[in-house]
């Protein structure tokens, strides 16, 4: 037996009467041979796992987890959380699921990443607000009036993952920590305004939870261009809280003008 002159394997010259023993031990070095691989400039063909991480071969880019993120985005808040599996957001993508979980070891952490990024920056900006002791009132304004700007500026779809049921239970805690930080932050200043006497003796824990809510107006309207721009959202959203919480309700343009002063903003 012997080798085609680029040594690859050569069937043409194989000799018949040699031993099958030493026939079997010949081909295999030839074939296993890296030097051949490398003339030739041939490689093994790649499984899905060994195209994971790596860049595409068709010219396209690779996949990411921003493009992960995104299509569940749209899948979750158009079909739900249940209808949507790592099958269909890999068909969508044009990718192997196995791609997919080289990124995310699970639907439910894409789920978690997408309300820790969102939730997350929120979260972030009420301790900055916070932490400027402001007086309650103009922190209490400052907040809705950028939370209802935040959410009002964003697309449509992420939003609407609040009304999924699955994130009412305790399946996602990451979430509802998160979460907690708004509502907590809002009840805290509740109770400073009343202590101060700037708010009504009214329930902290509630209405804190009314404020949250009042973002998600443009969650649950069915025409939401209808509703103006964001900061026309921002402003009558505001306006409402503190109306409904002042002692004196004939101070709310200054309390206006005062939030408006302070420049930090709640970027989408």
């Amino acid at each position: 037996m012997t080798a085609a002159a680029d040594g690859a394997f050569d069937s043409q010259h194989i000799d018949y009467t040699e031993p099958v023993d030493r026939l079997k031990k010949r081909t295999i070095v030839t074939l296993g041979d890296s030097d051949s691989r490398k003339k030739t400039g041939s490689r093994p063909k790649s499984g899905r796992a060994e195209s994971l991480g790596r860049p595409r071969t068709d010219g396209r880019r690779p996949l990411t987890r921003e493009a992960i993120l995104r299509v569940a985005e749209r899948q979750f808040s158009t079909v739900g959380y249940a209808a949507t599996s790592i099958r269909k957001l890999a068909d969508e993508l044009d990718v192997f699921a196995a791609s997919i979980y080289h990124q995310f070891p699970s639907k439910e952490s894409i789920l978690d990443e997408i309300f820790s990024d969102w939730l997350g920056r929120e979260a972030s900006y009420f301790r900055r607000v916070s932490d400027l002791k402001l007086p309650p009132d103009v922190a209490l304004y400052k907040l809705v009036y950028e939370d209802c700007r935040y959410v009002a500026s964003r697309e449509l779809g992420p939003q609407r993952l609040f009304m999924l049921p699955e994130i009412r239970g305790g399946k996602f805690p990451q979430v509802r920590k998160l979460w907690n930080v708004l509502r907590d932050t809002y009840q805290g200043l509740m109770q400073k305004g009343m202590a101060s006497g700037v708010f009504q003796d009214v329930s902290a824990k509630l209405y804190a939870e009314h404020f949250i809510s009042l973002s998600c107006t443009v969650l649950i309207c069915p025409e939401p261009e209808e509703l103006g721009s964001p900061e026309h959202q921002a402003t009558v959203a505001a306006d409402l809280a503190l109306r409904s919480v002042l002692q004196r309700p004939n101070r709310l343009d200054a309390i206006r003008g005062k939030a408006a002063a302070v420049e930090i903003k709640l970027e989408a």
